[in-house]
């Protein structure tokens, strides 16, 4: 029997304001509200499409899709064969109660399977059926840790080499209104971010108890995006440095990385050690991490 190839990590980044600026200038996606929601949809929108070439005839699965229109989108510019998992609020009701889920499944060209992926024993997805694995905006709705969901996707994907798996996650850096406190989680991401550094320097993979560890403190999507993608690494066995851009202290430097603009000021007088400004600021902004793996040439 022939091994999976490997995953190996394609791309890693965060989405970029400009982006969005430039979608709405495109006006390549339907206008909606112009709310920080609704601007995050749309960056997750237009980074699914450009996170990989869509190739017609391939079978796609987006993870977490909801209501979302990106399937048939996908499906009517690329002629992909495009499936959805969602349990579309089985346990609220509150998309059943407010939302026609049969009409919204016959209307539209997709396959759509109402469970919630993370549990391969009870699943009804077909493993290792799809080209390209996916989800926009939809992890970062389970609650952490996410490595069920994670081992979960890479089981669905392909064993071919070139079978794509994505995710796009709204992150949350959270702070705390306290000034001196945020200034102690910021410190606290960047120790744990030296940690992990440290053990991959000397060889020692980031165990199942490191990773208890540093969840017991916080969801790492909530501390730094460098620690989330080391965490993904470590679930899925994926080689190779973790992109040093991703750390929290270089996104204090880069005015352009965040979503939200104002998130910039806040993370600048964190880096400046500035409490008097730093009580001016709202924390909590959001931005979205990019994150995609491929399959290799072979095991």
């Amino acid at each position: 029997m022939i091994a999976a190839a490997p995953l190996v990590l394609r791309r890693a980044e965060l989405g970029r304001y400009s982006a969005l600026h430039q979608m709405s200038l495109e006006q390549r996606l339907p206008p909606r509200v112009d709310s920080d929601a609704w601007r995050l949809d749309r960056f997750g929108d237009e980074a699914a499409i450009r996170i990989r070439d869509w190739r017609r005839g391939e079978r796609v699965l987006d993870v977490g899709c909801g209501f979302s229109t990106l399937p048939t989108w996908l499906h009517e510019n690329y002629g992909v064969e495009a499936w959805g998992a969602d349990d579309f609020g089985a346990d609220t009701g509150y998309w059943r109660r407010n939302q026609d889920v049969d009409a919204y499944i016959q209307k539209n060209p997709g396959r759509y399977v109402t469970e919630l992926v993370g549990n391969p024993e009870t699943s009804s997805l077909p493993p290792k059926a799809f080209d390209c694995v996916y989800s926009k905006l939809g992890v970062h709705f389970s609650p952490p840790p996410h490595a069920n969901i994670w081992r979960h996707m890479e089981l669905l994907l392909s064993d071919r080499p070139g079978s794509d798996l994505a995710v796009i996650a709204g992150c949350r850096a959270q702070t705390e209104r306290d000034p001196n406190r945020g200034l102690e989680r910021l410190d606290d991401a960047s120790a744990i971010e030296d940690a992990i550094l440290d053990r991959r320097r000397a060889g020692v993979p980031n165990s199942a108890e490191f990773w208890r560890g540093v969840h017991a403190r916080a969801n790492p999507l909530v501390m730094s995006p460098f620690i989330y993608c080391a965490y993904v690494m470590d679930v899925l066995g994926v080689p190779g440095d973790i992109p040093g851009e991703l750390r929290v202290y270089n996104l204090c430097l880069n005015p352009d990385v965040l979503v939200d603009p104002w998130y910039v000021d806040a993370k600048r007088a964190c880096f400046a050690r500035d409490p008097a400004a730093l009580r001016k600021i709202t924390f909590g902004r959001t931005f979205a991490l990019v994150l995609g793996f491929q399959r290799g040439a072979g095991a």
